[in-house]
């Protein structure tokens, strides 16, 4: 009851996940794992947490999705009930969806990205978000993710036999290669972390938060790392940041 896209813009070196489900706190557990700015991946359906890690842990020792699949055949009785998807900024964009996944389940695999959900309305909930991702290729990876999710739920996104499940909570995380290091420790952090939870319309709610996050995000980075009384001396963002929270 998820669909989820990640992905990669090859200009920016960004790589970055968006999800969304029925489930409440879908940004909270493990579900979704990101090994810096290299890889971003996400297991769901019926997904074991630790999944996500192994996998990541297995690619940096050198191994290959396919054969991480091959291995989990072999000592996963269960994988069948599972969806895996991943990019990695420099390598491979896969995803497996077990047989045993509740309908609608799937994937689609693209240049730069791969979209994946289960129990869904139909195949075109992960058409409209492939599409969603193609056509905004001149937007930042963060709008283009978020763009992506909204389009899968107008699409029908979650349904049991015909009824519409409600997404409950949604996650939106970038992480940047090229990013000051001193702020986000060489591309460990990520420079873009939101999600609701528990929320009557989580990515409406996603939309709005991001819309109000990404217009600080650079006030917020010239803060951090700094010497603190050159910055309290200068209080350069502090009037920005007033007006701002005066908004609401």
């Amino acid at each position: 009851m998820t669909y989820t896209i990640a992905a990669r813009d090859k200009k920016t070196d960004q790589i970055g996940l968006c999800m969304t489900t029925v489930s409440a706190v879908c940004g909270a557990i493990g579900k979704y794992y990101a090994e810096g700015a290299e890889t971003v991946l996400a297991c769901q359906a019926f997904a074991e947490y630790g999944s996500s890690s192994r996998l990541a842990d297995f690619l940096d020792d050198g191994g290959s999705f396919s054969d991480f699949i091959l291995h989990l055949e072999e000592t996963d009785e269960f994988l069948s009930y599972k969806q895996i998807g991943i990019v990695r900024r420099k390598g491979d964009i896969e995803a497996y969806t077990g047989s045993d996944c509740r309908d609608w389940a799937g994937h689609i695999i693209g240049e730069d990205y791969v979209v994946f959900g289960n129990v869904l309305a139909g195949e075109q909930v992960v058409q409209a978000m492939a599409d969603a991702f193609e056509n905004s290729s001149t937007c930042s990876l963060d709008e283009r993710l978020l763009l992506s999710i909204e389009a899968g739920q107008k699409a029908g996104g979650q349904n049991v036999s015909g009824h519409s499940l409600p997404e409950l909570s949604s996650m939106l995380r970038v992480y940047d290669y090229n990013a000051d290091p001193l702020v986000f420790a060489n591309g460990r952090l990520p420079v873009l972390d939101l999600r609701v939870d528990l929320d009557i319309d989580p990515i409406a709610k996603l939309r709005r938060l991001h819309r109000s996050v990404a217009s600080l995000m650079n006030v917020y980075e010239k803060r951090y790392g700094r010497d603190p009384v050159e910055y309290l001396d200068s209080d350069p963002e502090l009037p920005e940041l007033a007006m701002y929270a005066s908004q609401f």
